[in-house]
This record gives C-alpha cells, sequence and structure tokens, in this order.
C-alpha cells in the first residue's frame, strides 16, 4: 500500500512501503473520512496481545493531506476508546492476578507482615526482588497476626517487564505489570530465596488489607505505571522506591528495618556485595 507513513520514524515517514512497526499487523481497520474527502486516508489499528493499540495514518502521496482532511480525521480520533488514542492500555490490564480467579478473596485479606525478598541471582548478575504479603482471611481477628495460623496465606506482590507493551519513556524498554502471585516464586520448588527483609506493618486502628495496598499504589501515586529498561531490568529500583511510600503512609512502621530493606536492595544475593541497579522511569 503506497503512501505516506504517519505515526512512524521520520526517516520511515515518506518510505513506499510499510514501516518495520505495521508489517506484523494483527488487525487492520480502514476508516473512510465520508465521501467528499479530499483524500484517501486510512487508520492503521495494530493491537499488541495485551490488547495495546497503535494509530497511524496513511493518506495517498498524490493527494496529500489537508486541514478538511485533518479536522475530519480529528473528529473520528475523539471518538476512539482513550486507551486507543494515547496508545495505553486500560488501567487494569496493567494488574495481573495469578491466578486471575484469585482476585476476589485477595483483595480483602489483612496483612499480618511483609518481607522484602530477593530471589536467586540472576545468570546475568543481580536478584528480582519481590514483597511478599503474609496475610490472614478479612474475617480473622487481627490478634492473629501474632500467632502462626493455618489460614495464612503469602502473596507475592511485584513487578514484571510486559515486553508486549513498548516503553515511552525509557528507548527499547517495556511497560510493567503489576503482579500480585499465590504462588510466591521463592517458595515453588524451582525457585529459592537468598534474602529476606522483615516490615512491622501497623496493627491499629486495624491491619492494612491488600486491597488497601494496591490502591495506594495504583490509584493514589500511580506507582504501577512503570517502565522497565531493555534488557528487562528494574525491579529493584521498583522495590526500594516503594519502601519509604509504604513508611509514609502508614502501611508499614518501623523506620529501621526501612532503611535496612532498602539497603539490602542495593545489594546482590547470597554474597551480599554491591551490584549496579537499574533505575527503571514512571510514566
Amino acid at each position: 500500500m503506497p503512501g505516506r507513513w504517519f505515526g512512524c520514524r521520520a526517516a520511515e515517514a515518506h518510505s513506499s512501503s510499510p514501516p518495520p512497526s505495521l508489517r506484523k499487523l494483527d488487525r487492520l481497520n480502514r476508516c473512510i473520512f465520508g465521501d467528499r474527502k479530499p483524500a484517501k486516508a486510512w487508520l492503521l489499528v495494530q493491537r499488541a496481545p495485551s490488547e495495546l493499540a497503535k494509530v497511524f495514518v496513511v493518506s495517498d502521496p498524490k493527494e496529500p493531506l489537508n486541514d478538511e482532511t485533518n479536522f475530519q480525521l480529528h473528529s473520528i480520533l475523539t471518538l476512539l476508546p482513550t486507551n486507543l488514542t494515547t496508545m495505553e492500555p486500560p488501567a487494569d490490564d496493567l494488574i495481573k492476578y495469578i491466578p486471575p480467579s484469585a482476585k476476589a478473596s485477595l483483595l480483602p485479606r489483612k496483612i499480618t507482615s511483609i518481607e522484602v525478598v530477593a530471589h536467586e541471582r540472576l545468570p546475568d548478575g543481580g536478584n528480582h526482588w519481590a514483597f511478599y504479603l503474609h496475610t490472614i482471611p478479612p474475617d480473622a481477628p487481627s490478634e492473629t497476626a501474632t500467632t502462626a495460623a493455618t489460614d495464612d496465606q503469602i502473596i507475592q506482590l511485584d513487578v514484571s517487564p510486559s515486553y508486549s507493551i513498548p516503553s515511552t519513556v525509557l528507548p527499547g524498554g517495556s511497560k510493567a505489570f503489576l503482579i500480585l502471585s499465590t504462588n510466591p516464586h521463592s517458595l515453588s520448588p524451582f525457585g529459592t530465596f537468598t534474602k529476606r527483609v522483615p516490615l512491622t506493618v501497623r496493627r491499629k486502628p486495624d491491619l492494612p488489607t491488600v486491597q488497601e495496598l494496591v490502591h495506594l499504589l495504583t490509584v493514589t501515586q500511580h506507582r504501577h505505571r512503570y517502565e522497565f529498561d531493555d534488557h528487562g531490568r528494574g525491579c529493584r529500583f521498583w522495590v526500594r522506591d516503594q519502601i519509604p511510600f509504604l513508611l509514609d503512609e502508614g502501611v508499614v512502621t518501623d523506620e529501621e528495618q526501612a532503611e535496612l530493606a532498602r539497603e539490602a536492595v542495593l545489594l546482590e544475593f547470597p554474597d551480599g556485595k554491591e551490584f549496579p541497579i537499574t533505575i527503571g522511569r514512571y510514566y
């Protein structure tokens, strides 16, 4: 389809063939801008597995877009879903529950303690870090937080690169998923932890809930709107950055523990040596 491609790099803008970013279109929608259009134009929509949409416009080079066509194009784009025109997935799509069916039962649970956990060393160095939320049912007395409970459940909370949603701030990276899992990696047969740092949570007026924590991270501060670099690194910075936030919000209460956890994240375990931290970006 010859034409001028908008929405791609400047070097590709006058290419006679689709730029690489458009060659693997999964879905193609053609939108005709009325019978009196001065130029032929199409709206190309590319959807990634996560339903992220990218919008590109094509016009016939012999009939360049003019003000009337641009106005009609703007009118059509304003009618499209917000996540389509901004190239962002719906907010809920950035939060994953594993398994998905566990969401309703996980959110009301009370958090009795939090651990900052380093998983086994990665092949290229460093560790993946996550929060482990020790929880009890919402109807359980808060006093059980100080005793071993048979219905205690550990929920792993961390961020992971999506790889399917391109970053908008870090070149070549990808946007993060905030993941809550009922099967913590380091407690599975295939994973081990190399460092665990406890964080004491508040006891009064009541224990924090998983829903409160998720709300603070995703609604109050949008901490889930985060990007990893092109190597998929950035989890350590994210985990370290949430610790003072949780302290300020009164979810965790011990400043000394919080500082010890932040210092630990700067190290590689099990050796406990310093390892460069990759800084991700919020968007």
